[in-house]
């Protein structure tokens, strides 16, 4: 790959790992396993994406390093480009790596353990417009812990897969209330217990992505002729191997201590007030109440997704899937606040939601076209252990590819009307009337 990464690539590529579009996430993990020497073959399995792809994200960052990403990445998010000189002075903190499966024999054994750690499930947040920024933070902080225990068991137990996605959920709105949140807090207190999210995160959304693929390459298999069926089960079944494999990493780790480590860390964190609080100034007058802050906060996120408006017309999937990001931002923000704003809040998130699962679509249909893309290039290889006569015909798979791409054009042909939605006086009238409750 060239050169080893310097601290602030680091820095950067993990923020992109963590925080960016899927695609532009797998790109920043490719490279940072690389530095760590890790062969493309395990990076492949990392990020479910064949070792042709991984060596070709690898040459391709030996040419242009971080070029290889779209510059609206690092301009877009303020937080990948403001790195102090402190910050790249400091050692990268890194994810933990989920602990490795051991044999399947134990599969069962660990599909039955239970979350030993109990907390209850809260039926509000319970927010207040004279709550501190920090104290607020805890309180959503708090609500979504519960959830994502509660949903624990389920996900060991792997009958219901939305008991899994409702648990990767819980994990993405700490992650993105440490986002809103964060300024009331010390950045020493926080990282532990980011990283422990990220590896959670990272486990849970490895089985939800193939869970997603899966469902929906077996709705598309439903509606072909019965003797047509047969062709995309390759397909199946290597997405099926892949997420089994997936659920035994998961597993390993929900029965890590260091899974126990991170939770038994985040209850004392969520239940000791004031614990890694920035201190209030008693000298000056400084906004600190959730009432002074809260309009802020949303409009800066509003204001983010704003922004895309100039750059829509000849948008590229990369910027799309960052506005998706960014619209969940603001998705999230608004949901926090819910409670303390006017009633207009709900039409608002309800229109944020519609053209965020524009967005997801869209990236849903893309992700599976790359993979299906890399599935094509390598068919041959793939059955060359086969006997003549038992070797398959892609015709399938191509068509399901082709049905991704109709897909995704049409979503695409589309984005305009549902944008247009969404960017209407009545959705900022809405907006600005669920401020004024403050």
């Amino acid at each position: 790959m060239g050169d080893k990464l310097s601290g602030q690539e680091k820095s950067l590529l993990e923020k992109i790992a963590d925080g960016a579009a899927e695609l532009l996430s797998k790109r920043a993990v490719i490279i940072l396993m690389t530095d760590g020497g890790s062969s493309a073959a395990k990076i492949a399995r990392e990020v479910n994406l064949t070792p042709k792809t991984v060596q070709r994200w690898q040459k391709e960052f030996a040419k242009k390093r971080l070029g290889i990403f779209p510059e609206e990445i690092f301009t877009a998010d303020p937080v990948l480009t403001l790195v102090t000189e402190t910050e790249m002075e400091e050692k990268v903190q890194t994810a933990p790596k989920p602990a490795k499966a051991k044999k399947a024999k134990k599969e069962k054994k660990r599909g039955q353990g239970k979350a030993k750690l109990e907390y209850p499930i809260a039926d509000a947040i319970g927010m207040q417009p004279t709550d501190s920024l920090a104290e607020a933070g805890r309180k959503v902080l708090s609500f979504h812990f519960g959830r994502m225990l509660s949903h624990e068991p389920g996900t060991r137990q792997g009958s219901d897969i939305e008991a899994l996605h409702d648990m990767r959920v819980a994990t993405r709105r700490m992650r993105a209330a440490f986002q809103v949140f964060g300024g009331g807090f010390r950045s020493k207190a926080v990282k532990p217990l980011l990283a422990g999210l990220r590896a959670t995160a990272l486990v849970l959304g490895r089985v939800r992505d193939l869970d997603v693929f899966i469902d929906k390459l077996q709705q598309y298999q439903q509606i072909l002729p019965e003797n047509e069926q047969t062709g995309l089960q390759l397909l199946l079944e290597t997405w099926s191997a892949k997420r089994e494999q997936a659920r035994q990493e998961m597993l390993a780790y929900l029965d890590s201590k260091q899974y126990r480590r991170f939770k038994k860390d985040f209850l004392k964190f969520v239940t000791t007030p004031g614990l890694g609080a920035k201190p209030i100034s008693d000298d000056k007058p400084v906004p600190y109440q959730l009432r002074y802050l809260v309009p802020g906060l949303i409009y800066d996120r509003y204001e983010a997704v704003h922004a895309y408006e100039t750059k829509l017309e000849k948008a590229t999937p990369e910027m799309l899937h960052q506005l998706r990001i960014t619209f969940k931002q603001l998705r999230y923000a608004l949901e926090f606040f819910i409670e303390i704003l006017g009633e207009e809040g709900e039409r608002v998130i309800e229109a944020v939601k519609v053209l965020q699962d524009h967005l997801g679509e869209l990236n849903d249909a893309e992700v599976a076209s790359h993979s299906l893309r890399d599935l094509l290039a390598e068919w041959d290889q793939n059955q060359a252990h086969l006997p003549l006569t038992e070797r398959q015909s892609p015709t399938q798979l191509a068509g399901y590819l082709e049905a991704k791409l109709e897909e995704r054009q049409r979503l695409l042909e589309t984005f305009p009307q549902a944008w247009a939605r969404f960017n209407h006086p009545d959705l900022r009238r809405n907006l600005a009337l669920a401020i004024a409750a403050l």
